[in-house]
């Protein structure tokens, strides 16, 4: 970080540690701690000192380029099921019950893999909130259904998925779909 500001800033990088670096190793018993406690702060990491305005600028711009915290997608797999007079109404307004458990920061989303298999995600660079309202979510469809007369059968456990685990999911969506393509054999006839 110090590195990239000096080349920013056209200024020597001693001069940067000089300025801030070395009062925020002194503070706070090195600068990167210092940086990760600014994006929770407000700045106010960086108050008692006194920083060009085109530098603090460039720090800013590049701690939170840098130190941000990646969204992670969080995912829970479970089978939902009702032989009761709704039906597929009460899965699905269990569903629509589920996905209003999410807020405007964490959206909870539901798919249909193949009947009874649904998928259900949300996106948070936290991941304990987004595991929690995943959580809830789940309990909400499963009092749902269950109102119904139907039942909820968690295949997987909320938790954090990566690029493999989406590209399982996808292929085994292909599979489902090739299986219920209908062939030339499949006619009464």
């Amino acid at each position: 970080i110090m590195k990239n500001i000096s080349q920013v800033t056209n200024r020597h990088i001693d001069e940067l540690y000089e300025e801030f670096g070395w009062p925020l190793y002194k503070s706070y018993g090195h600068a990167y701690d210092a940086f990760k406690l600014s994006l929770t702060d407000g700045g106010k990491v960086f108050e008692n000192l006194e920083i060009a305005e085109a530098t603090m600028k460039a720090l800013d711009r590049n701690i939170k380029l840098r130190l941000m915290p990646q969204p992670m997608k969080i995912r829970c797999d479970f089978e939902a099921t009702c032989f009761g007079y709704e039906g597929v109404d009460a899965i699905k307004a269990a569903l629509i019950a589920g996905e209003k458990m999410g807020t405007e920061d964490l959206a909870v989303k539901s798919r249909l893999i193949a009947p009874p298999l649904y998928v259900m995600t949300t996106v948070s660079s936290d991941k304990e909130a987004g595991i929690e309202v995943l959580n809830q979510a789940k309990d909400k469809i499963a009092e749902c259904l269950e109102g119904a007369s139907g039942k909820l059968t968690v295949k997987m456990e909320p938790k954090v998925v990566g690029e493999r685990e989406d590209k399982q999911l996808l292929s085994l969506m292909e599979r489902l779909e090739k299986q219920n393509i209908e062939t030339s054999g499949d006619d009464d006839n």
